[in-house]
């Protein structure tokens, strides 16, 4: 007596279940299906390995070009604090001294996540 399989599919319509669709399969059909599945799940596999190294790359150049923005932002709040210094402003120079600190950890940030 051949084994059978059955599949049990549901599907979401209109908010509600629909009928549930009950599918016998000889033994045959089953161990073709099974290679056709593993077939599909090798190359969803490569498209998945493709579509991380694309989506790396994007994080990459995002990082790339964030750490760009943050070194001009250190650079831009240097000028700021020599002029600070020398209109002795410590308001200014301890407002500034926050920012670099800050700055200076999104820097760090980024240069990590572009080494990811």
């Amino acid at each position: 007596k051949e084994q059978q399989h059955v599949d049990i599919q549901s599907s979401v319509v209109g908010g509600g279940y629909n009928k549930t669709a009950v599918r016998r399969r000889s033994p045959q059909v089953q161990a073709s299906s099974s290679t056709a599945a593993s077939t599909s799940a090798a190359l969803l596999s490569n498209e998945d390995l493709s579509s991380h190294s694309h989506s790396q790359s994007v994080a990459n150049n995002v990082a790339s070009g964030t750490l760009k923005i943050v070194l001009s932002r250190i650079d831009e709040a240097k000028e700021q604090f020599v002029k600070a210094l020398e209109d002795n402003d410590v308001k200014k120079q301890s407002e500034l001294a926050a920012l670099l600190a800050r700055l200076g950890e999104a820097a760090t940030a980024m240069r990590k996540l572009g080494q990811l």
